[in-house]
């Protein structure tokens, strides 16, 4: 499916969590972000964890999150590997590397349920001005087509016996440029064509509306709840 469905996985609108408020969606994501930082417990890490997954499971998803792991394995390693260096301790370094993929997993989940026009609308909703929502959104869609673009042209250099990973550290960076250049020039024709086509549809010239109606539904409210409740539970204890 390609780097960008690896990276954005987009799923909203074929799952419940889809048809949840974005603001709420944020809400869950900054709840389940900031609850690995409350204490250093393995136990607390694995709850956490399990309770994405559940998020995740429940929410029609299935296990998406865990595919993070493939592009965080190597710092995964080197997390565990330095606590365990610096601490003597198996249970630590354990706690720091469940942490990150904890963390790792619901930001993986909030983008694989959020389409980048829910999170421009969402800055519309709180009063930003429209040319950040419009940057928002333009750079959540469009990061990861550029990493596609890079892809392609990496194949492209070395289907024609270019190499850029032989020599040492500056020759390596010098050798970067026949990637570099084409990609930059796929960015600016596209951003070219991006302001053309916000130009024609009258930009900035009044008052914007929202054209979809955000409701809270049931699934929103069991969200915001399942949100809540791991806090009240850490309080408790």
């Amino acid at each position: 499916m390609g780097l960008t469905s690896g990276i954005f996985p987009i799923a909203a609108g074929r799952s419940k969590l889809g048809e949840v408020h974005p603001a709420i969606k944020v809400f869950w994501l900054v709840s389940f972000t900031a609850l690995p930082l409350v204490s250093t417990s393995l136990i607390l890490q694995l709850c956490v964890l399990a309770g994405v997954l559940v998020t995740s499971v429940l929410g029609g998803v299935g296990l998406t999150p865990l595919r993070s792991l493939k592009a965080l394995g190597i710092p995964i390693g080197l997390i565990f590997a330095l606590n365990l260096v610096l601490t003597r301790s198996v249970g630590f370094a354990a706690s720091m590397g469940v942490r990150l993929i904890t963390m790792a997993s619901a930001a993986y989940l909030f983008f694989a349920v959020t389409d980048p026009m829910e999170i421009a609308d969402l800055l519309t909703m709180i009063k930003t001005p429209p040319g950040v929502a419009l940057a928002a959104m333009v750079a959540f869609r469009f990061i990861p087509v550029m990493i596609d673009d890079l892809k392609g042209i990496m194949a492209a250099q070395r289907s024609r016996g270019y190499r850029s990973d032989v020599g040492g550290v500056l020759e390596r960076i010098r050798r970067l440029s026949p990637i570099l250049i084409p990609a930059l020039v796929l960015v600016v024709r596209r951003s070219q064509s991006v302001a053309e086509a916000v130009e024609s549809r009258g930009f900035g010239s009044g008052k914007r509306t929202l054209y979809p109606d955000y409701r809270m539904t049931r699934s929103s409210y069991l969200l915001l709840l399942w949100s809540i409740l791991p806090w009240a539970a850490v309080l408790l204890i």
